[in-house]
């Protein structure tokens, strides 16, 4: 009884299929074949997966796929596949993209650096034509100044001369005496100009004696103009003029036109003519005024409203 259940047990063993993995044999070595198997695994490290192909259904022969799948199968699986992950190649977009940022960010920077150069280039220019400039103001006024310097226009009374004359008219005097004299006005500037002036010997006495002009006389540069006035004396004043010094009163008025066509302050001149026999002739000044235009106006003003 106990052989035929033996004999029971190792037909239904031989009967069932193997593991998966297990090569049909002995159960007691299929932990044997496992192991080996594993170590057969680690060894293969690396070599391909073999899958056996797989053959198309055909209806035709149903009954022998059938029967074929039936069949035992191994399939031996050595190592895991390796996977390799490869990158997309970039083009020269890609790199364009990659690149473009930093390029034009430097290309930025340079331009920014050239135009602070040329800024302060620029800056340093104007700076210059701005001094330039400063300077040819400064030089045009001093040119104006000189301009106006050399057509200031100017006259001086000089070169007075004085003599006894007897005048040849009748007097209680038997030998009535009259002084002659002589003077310049002289146009000290370059241009020509004209000139009026108005000479009261004796001052503002009863017996003055005046020279004036009527209109504008022209002077011209380095020609002086020659004025001659007699003037009637006293037999006292005859008598100083021949032996010690005989001084008489004079007050002179002069206005000019010069070549800018501008009407000169008026010169006022008060002074003493001193003269003698044997002594050189004179003009004592006393006083010297210029006396703008407006000035003379007021003046004449308040001269013709006074009553007569």
């Amino acid at each position: 009884m106990g052989k035929v259940l033996l004999l029971t047990v190792w037909l239904a063993m031989q009967v069932v299929p193997p593991m998966p993995g297990q090569q049909p044999g002995a159960s007691g070595k299929g932990s044997d074949k496992a192991t080996d198997d594993r170590q057969g695994n680690k060894r293969g490290a690396g070599q391909p997966i073999t899958i056996p192909a797989h053959e198309p259904k055909d209806s035709g022969n149903e009954g022998h796929t059938v029967a074929a799948q039936d069949k035992e199968q191994s399939v031996k699986l050595t190592s895991i596949p390796t996977v390799t992950v490869a990158d997309k190649q970039k083009t020269w977009i890609d790199y364009l993209f990659d690149w473009g940022p930093w390029v034009f960010s430097l290309v930025l920077v340079f331009v920014g650096v050239v135009g602070v150069i040329l800024a302060r280039r620029t800056l340093g220019t104007m700076d210059r034509q701005a001094n330039l400039m400063g300077t040819q103001a400064t030089l045009m006024e001093q040119q104006a100044d000189l301009m106006r310097a050399s057509m200031t226009q100017w006259v001086s009374v000089v070169n007075w001369q004085s003599s006894l004359v007897t005048l040849f008219i009748p007097s209680p005097s038997p030998e009535p005496k009259a002084l002659l004299v002589q003077f310049d006005i002289a146009n000290e500037s370059s241009f020509p100009l004209t000139a009026r002036f108005d000479f009261k010997f004796f001052g503002n006495l009863p017996n003055r004696v005046r020279l004036r002009t009527i209109q504008d006389t022209p002077m011209f540069p380095r020609k002086p103009y020659k004025c001659e006035v007699r003037l009637p004396l006293a037999e006292e004043q005859s008598k100083q003029y021949l032996e010690t010094i005989l001084r008489i009163a004079v007050h002179g008025e002069i206005v000019h036109v010069g070549v800018a066509k501008e009407q000169s302050p008026l010169m006022s001149i008060r002074g003493n003519l001193v003269c003698g026999m044997n002594r050189p002739t004179y003009l004592e000044y006393e006083d010297i005024t210029m006396i703008p235009m407006a000035q003379q106006r007021t003046e004449t003003q308040t001269e013709d409203q006074k009553p007569n």
